[in-house]
């Protein structure tokens, strides 16, 4: 005797749990029901670590024989004061949190939630308020303070290599360049790490997606769509392909007969 797919279902769930087959009742979860009412989001916030880079051993000041290197990692540096990364990563956790309140969490469409229509509209302004604080911050800043920024790199690079290259020369450092010709290197590795200002705009983004859930029968047609198209494509190249070989036949036949 066959089992159907609902029994086998309600069976493996009932095991599952430990319980037994008849408190085992089926629902239909219908995705249509939530989109109706509601949209699932999720927030993006790019660029977080663009302004962190990580140190050398060199750059630390910690020789080449030291144990240090094979018990510790080497820590990030930053770029920038580190009062910048921190604002754009507390400030992306307050839209997170935003959301968190006004969604509802969906296991199995991680990392979107549902947010009810009756919600949305405030939840939307909120991020949107959210958006442009971020926006203002990122252009008064980063972007306006550029060159700024480059400089005072420069400043705290060169004093930590200073500092660096000194340590390096108590150890003994075999093969040790020169200071200035170690700092010149830090630095100008510094200032190659730095993101440029379109790096900044087109990375550094805070926004939210929202998805249009795609039924089984939708995406199935769409991909059956596809193969017929891919079918098509072939015929036709078969066919270009048997036309070729046609002409080729006839202009043999025309040079034998001539």
């Amino acid at each position: 005797m066959n089992t159907s797919p609902l029994e086998t279902l309600r069976r493996q769930h009932a095991a599952g749990l430990g319980v037994p087959e008849d408190r085992v009742e089926l629902a239909r979860l219908d995705l249509d029901i939530l989109s109706r009412m509601g949209t699932f989001v999720r927030i993006y916030a790019g660029g977080l670590t663009i302004f962190s880079t990580r140190a050398t051993w060199a750059e630390l000041g910690v020789p080449q024989q030291s144990a240090r290197q094979l018990r510790y990692r080497r820590p990030p540096k930053d770029l920038v004061p580190r009062e910048i990364p921190e604002w754009f990563r507390s400030t992306a956790q307050r839209a997170r949190d935003g959301l968190n309140a006004a969604g509802v969490e969906v296991a199995f469409l991680h990392p979107y939630r549902w947010v009810g229509y009756r919600d949305w509209a405030g939840w939307l302004a909120d991020f949107q308020r959210t958006q442009a604080e971020w926006e203002t911050y990122r252009r008064e800043k980063v972007l306006d303070r550029y060159d700024e920024l480059m400089q005072l790199l420069v400043e705290d690079f060169q004093r930590s290599a200073r500092e660096a290259h000194a340590a390096l020369a108590a150890a003994g450092e075999p093969d040790l360049p020169s200071r200035d010709d170690f700092v010149s290197g830090v630095v100008s590795a510094a200032v190659a790490r730095m993101p440029t200002p379109q790096c900044i705009r087109e990375r550094l983004l805070l926004d939210y997606f929202t998805p249009a859930v795609v039924r089984p029968a939708l995406l199935e047609e769409e991909l059956a769509q596809r193969d017929r198209v891919r079918r098509e494509r072939e015929h036709q190249m078969e066919l270009l392909h048997l036309e070729h070989q046609a002409l080729g036949l006839c202009h043999l036949s025309r040079s034998g007969e001539s």
